[in-house]
């Protein structure tokens, strides 16, 4: 057996020597693949791997990816498909919508404000809008004007104080009117505008009107715009505005050349009235004084005035108001004379009305009528009926009446010439100047109506149009008073309105005049009684907070049950 060994061996040995080996076990399949693997690239191996896969064999890491997509895709599916979404997605949406609409229309809106007078003015006497009169003028105005305001737009309308009032109605004149340009000019940094109105002395804040086709020039300072009085701390207050006023007033004299002229005598301790002045100069009328005593009336004046003179007028002086009524058979001519109550017969001057149906007597009417008193204290302060209708026509409202306080009685002589404009009611009377101590009013003493306010016409017959051509007129008040500054500021009486119209009226030139009044600016208490004001109080307090706190439960249950 060992022999057999040792040879089998040899045998092998001498085969190696001659080159010959013996055969090699066959290799598997995994062996040949695991070979072949480790010969070949990363990403070759890679993709071999991934097609050796036997049929429905799963890799483990992208089952765990499909697996979260495939939860994610549901969960989003699910919040998609919930009622909160659904709900929450519209009202985020209609909210969305609703803010980009808001935003839109404000800025419609703002584009629109700034063409056409898109805002609510509130206040009681509309002081943040422009009157009908001065609309209606601005829509005939036919010559191109400049407003130029003399400060920074920003800083001007932004100023403390009523100037945003003064800002608001100077956008409006504008957008009423394409010949009107409104301007902000910093003076400070353009120092040269200065040289454009050499003649005028500019200040800022300052409201410069003109005319580019002329030199017409007008200047109003901030102050000139409103009425001030003495607070009781000795600084001023504003209580209303003149800014319309002035403004259009400045306007209607830039553009105008052949203005009325109004002529009011002195030379007899006549009363200086300048806030009637002042008002006929902003409505388009020239004022000039004549000493009567010493000069003739100017030809080419269309009215008098005579203000409650404290002396008896001269014959020369009464002769030139004749002379003037006359205008050489041509009339055509006005006088306005508002007597002072308390000055006794002045014979001379009183003859020139007397011969043309109005006397004067000795007294001052009085008023009980409680629902005619401007106070319910004084009953010499009260309102009157309009009569004829010669001076109300271009009044805005009728429904508010004319002061004339403490007026002297008057009395028609001639009712063929003379008409009653004004009168006091039935429960009026006279109290005479030379009464006694003890002279009180009674039941007995009521002879209303009384007049207080005249008018005579004579001379030529008027033309067919109805002008005062041909026709000289003497318009009597029975107090000066009525042309008081705080009667012709005052809402609660139609002295301006009405003094206004009648001298657009007496100077022929009814279609070039606009009556424009100043606006109250104080504020007034409401005046609301203890039991409204339990009503507001419990509306607001308690009634409008109860509809809300359950506005607030209802949405908060609703909410829970979606």
């Amino acid at each position: 057996m060992k022999e057999q060994n040792d040879n089998q061996e040899k045998v092998s040995k001498d085969e190696d020597s001659q080159g010959f080996s013996t055969p090699a076990e066959p290799q598997t399949t995994q062996d040949t693949e695991k070979t072949q693997a480790d010969s070949d690239p990363q990403d070759v191996r890679e993709e071999r791997s991934e097609d050796s896969r036997k049929p429905g064999e799963v890799d483990d890491k992208n089952s765990a990816n499909n697996g979260n997509i495939k939860g994610k895709k549901g969960y989003f599916a699910t919040v998609l498909k919930s009622k909160n979404f659904k709900y929450g997605s519209v009202a985020m949406g209609t909210t969305i919508f609703l803010v980009v609409c808001a935003v839109i229309l404000s800025m419609i809106v703002d584009t629109l404000s700034e063409k056409y007078q898109l805002k609510l003015d509130l206040t009681s006497v509309k002081a943040f809008e422009l009157s009908d009169e001065s609309i209606d003028f601005l829509k005939t105005l036919d010559k191109a004007v400049e407003i130029d305001v003399l400060q920074d737009e920003n800083t001007f309308k932004t100023k403390a104080g009523h100037t945003v009032q003064v800002y608001e109605i100077l956008k409006q004149y504008s957008s009423y009117s394409s010949q009107i340009k409104l301007n902000f000019v910093d003076v400070e940094k353009d120092p040269s505008y200065a040289s454009k109105f050499p003649k005028q002395k500019l200040e800022s804040d300052m409201i410069v009107l003109s005319s580019p086709s002329d030199e017409s020039c007008v200047t109003l300072s901030l102050r000139e715009l409103f009425d001030l009085e003495p607070a009781p701390d000795g600084s001023e207050r504003v209580t209303s505005s003149k800014a319309e006023s002035e403004i259009t007033s400045a306007i209607l004299n830039v553009i105008q050349k052949d203005k009325p002229k109004v002529v009011f005598l002195n030379g007899y301790e006549e009363e200086e009235m300048p806030e009637l002045k002042d008002l006929l100069d902003k409505n388009g009328y020239e004022t000039h004084e004549v000493t009567i005593s010493t000069s003739d009336i100017p030809s080419d004046a269309k009215v008098v005035v005579i203000l409650a003179p404290d002396r008896d007028y001269m014959k020369e002086s009464v002769e030139r108001i004749e002379k003037f009524l006359y205008n050489d058979g041509n009339y055509g001519k006005s006088v306005v004379y508002a007597a002072n109550p308390q000055t006794k017969s002045l014979s001379n001057l009183e003859s020139v009305f007397s011969k043309h149906g109005i006397k004067f007597e000795q007294g001052i009417t009085f008023e009980t009528d409680a629902k005619a008193l401007l106070s319910n204290q004084n009953c010499f302060s009260f309102f009157s009926n309009y009569v004829n209708e010669a001076f109300t026509k271009g009044i805005k409202s009728t429904k508010v009446q004319v002061c004339v306080p403490s007026p002297k009685t008057l009395q028609v002589t001639d009712e063929s010439k003379v008409s009653v404009l004004m009168q006091s009611s039935k429960e009026s009377g006279m109290m005479p100047l030379d009464r006694s101590d003890d002279w009180r009013i009674s039941q007995d003493k009521l002879t209303g109506p009384i007049p207080t306010a005249l008018i005579s016409s004579f001379g030529k017959s008027q033309d067919e149009k109805g002008s005062n051509d041909g026709k000289s007129r003497l318009v009597v008040f029975g107090s000066h008073v009525v042309a008081k500054r705080e009667l012709l500021e005052s809402t609660y009486v139609n002295n301006s309105a009405y003094l206004v119209n009648m001298f657009k009226v007496m100077s022929g030139n009814e279609s070039r005049r606009i009556s424009i009044e100043p606006k109250s600016l104080e504020a007034r208490q409401l005046g609301i009684k203890s039991n409204d004001a339990n009503v507001i109080a419990a509306v607001f307090i308690i009634f409008v907070p109860g509809i809300v706190l359950l506005a607030c439960v209802l949405v908060l249950v609703r909410r829970k049950n979606l």
